[in-house]
């Protein structure tokens, strides 16, 4: 078999239900893409906005965001996005695909940092919140570590490091500084909240 596909449908569930199959999918070895992907819970073009809608079955934005980062920490090597039609023909859907091209320039702009081979300078220890998910890559002599807050709730939390000390810490979407020790960083995370740091 060239390409094997396997469904699933988290969208009444919160966005972390996709890791079990992210991580069987690391643990064969073998390369794997993700396809988010929008449907319709009842297939009779029901969508939120529509008066028969059901909510629970289209992801939010910080949804979206969230499926696309944990399948990143965990390995994904391509990603794309099903539902032309669903985003682009039904009925008040111009804000899914709104969120989608945000989502699609934003990973655009990482791309150097997530396509790196570079070895890190620095591995994850510690950290201190189990509903953090944590990616670490390396790319231009500066390491890039990607948080994923799984909870539906704000969370707080430490992480620490091994390797070389840390100088200081920049969160990279909005530029803001960040507390930092010799070994570690702490920040908090909005619900289903992806913060991507600097560290040089």
């Amino acid at each position: 078999m060239d390409v094997g596909v396997i469904e699933a449908y988290p969208y009444a569930s919160p966005p972390s239900s996709i890791l079990g199959q992210l991580v069987d999918a690391q643990a064969a070895g073998k390369p794997f893409d993700v396809a988010l992907q929008a449907w319709q819970d009842d297939f009779q073009f029901n969508w939120p906005g529509d008066e028969n809608a059901d909510p629970d079955s289209y992801p939010s934005a910080a949804s979206l965001r969230n499926m696309a980062y944990l399948s990143l920490n965990h390995g994904a090597r391509n990603m794309g996005y099903y539902g032309y039609i669903e985003s682009h023909v039904l009925p008040a859907n111009d804000w899914l695909w709104m969120n989608v091209n945000l989502l699609n320039n934003e990973l655009m702009r990482l791309a150097p940092v997530w396509s790196s081979t570079d070895s890190p300078t620095r591995t994850l220890s510690s950290v201190d919140n189990n509903n953090l998910d944590v990616g670490i890559k390396q790319y231009n002599g500066k390491t890039y570590v990607t948080v994923v807050n799984k909870s539906g709730a704000a969370e707080t939390g430490t992480l620490t490091f091994s390797g070389s000390s840390i100088g200081s810490v920049k969160e990279v979407v909005g530029q803001r500084a960040v507390s930092t020790g010799p070994t570690s960083f702490s920040d908090s995370w909005s619900a289903y909240g992806v913060n991507i740091y600097e560290l040089e």
